[in-house]
């Protein structure tokens, strides 16, 4: 799971669109946008990779 309001204010605090991160992570924007509006999850490598493209070091609260 994943708090979305925290989530698009990492990606807007790094400067990225949706589909930049996207870009940045491999994955189709079909597929992110799906898990955000179905309220889905990532999977562990996908959140890997979203937490070092946005430079995070720990979940803060956005995936739990």
């Amino acid at each position: 799971m994943f708090n979305e309001i925290k989530l698009r204010e990492a990606i807007n605090a790094k400067g990225y669109t949706n589909i930049q991160l996207c870009r940045e992570i491999g994955m189709v924007e079909k597929t992110f946008y799906d898990i955000l509006k179905r309220n889905g999850a990532f999977s562990r490598d996908e959140i890997a990779k979203i937490m070092e493209c946005l430079g995070i070091d720990e979940a803060k609260g956005i995936f739990f």
